[in-house]
């Protein structure tokens, strides 16, 4: 309100704070005061625009117009409003000004001062248009608001079944993952055992189990059973693959091999080997009681303000 030509400096950006309501708002309405005309330059230049970005909410009212007492002077006013609008207001063709002022007052007008008494007559009220202009724009966006309501309790009620869904596949996978950690332990320590067997032998040259019996030129002792008799022999010990493995090459393979496996088997279980990410049981229950809430609060409460809007939408328009 109150947009007027010449140097006045506001101190704010008038045009971008208009520009942004007119964005957010439903319904744009210019008054238009009778007795300007609607000619000053800064008012229609922020109609223009606005028309031009927000056609379809645009509504002009001509206010106060019991000041103008003449019918004649009436149209006159209309006249000029409309010519000055179409040629700046986008799309014209069903171009509507209402006239409105309010009946209370009416009557205390400049304007009713400098007519003739015979020339004076009853002003147009426009005013129940405008109420009902308010009105079905109020109606229409409650019904935008509520079905927009029940498609966010649906999204809402298809994310959180997604969410639990994929709960329950990543606690499957990182049960697997569980099972598999051990298995890579147990196969980490066999490494780190015959690593250990391995400086037994070489660096310590001791073979407490054995296993090269028949490098250090021992023989084996077994008792078996011949023809219902025990006989005990002495056989020649067989040569050992752990043992070989152990010796061959001065154990330099050997050696490189289980260091590769060793580093290979626990960067697997530090870096490659991990759990997803779970919901804590405390968030478990926080989500189906948000979804039992948008399943038996939310979603009845939105479709039975569906109802009611339709129920008065019909009402009104009989």
């Amino acid at each position: 309100p109150g947009l007027v030509d010449g140097n006045v400096r506001y101190p704010f950006d008038v045009d971008a704070a208009m520009d942004e309501l007119a964005k957010e708002a439903s319904l744009v309405i210019v008054f238009l005061d009778p007795i300007g005309k609607a000619l000053v330059g800064r008012c229609m230049k922020a109609v223009e625009r606005l028309s031009t970005m927000h056609h379809s909410k645009m509504h002009y009212v001509l206010s106060k117009m019991d000041t103008v007492a003449d019918a004649h002077d009436r149209q006159t006013v209309v006249s000029q409003v409309a010519q000055e609008l179409q040629s700046r207001v986008k799309g014209t063709h069903a171009l509507k000004i209402l006239q409105i002022y309010l009946p209370e007052k009416a009557g205390e007008g400049v304007g009713l001062k400098s007519k003739q008494e015979k020339t004076r007559t009853q002003a147009p009220n426009q005013l129940l248009d405008v109420v009902d202009l308010l009105r079905r724009t109020v109606d229409s966006r409650a019904q935008e608001v509520v079905v927009r309501a029940l498609e966010d309790c649906k999204s809402l009620r298809d994310l959180g079944e997604k969410l639990l869904v994929c709960n329950q596949t990543r606690n499957s996978h990182n049960r697997g993952v569980k099972a598999l950690q051990v298995l890579l332990w147990l196969v980490l320590l066999g490494v780190s055992l015959a690593g250990g067997y391995w400086v037994l032998l070489h660096l310590i040259k001791t073979d407490p189990l054995l296993l090269c019996v028949s490098e250090s030129g021992r023989t084996i002792h077994f008792t078996h059973s011949h023809s219902g008799e025990k006989v005990t022999e002495r056989i020649e010990a067989r040569r050992y693959m752990p043992c070989t493995f152990m010796r061959m090459y001065s154990g330099v393979p050997s050696v490189s091999i289980l260091t590769i496996l060793f580093i290979t088997i626990l960067h697997n279980i530090l870096f490659k080997v991990k759990r997803l990410n779970q919901l804590t049981p405390e968030n478990i229950r926080n989500l189906r009681s948000m979804l039992k809430h948008v399943e038996t609060k939310m979603v009845p409460s939105a479709k039975s303000w569906r109802k009611i809007l339709q129920t008065d939408s019909v009402t009104d328009h009989d």
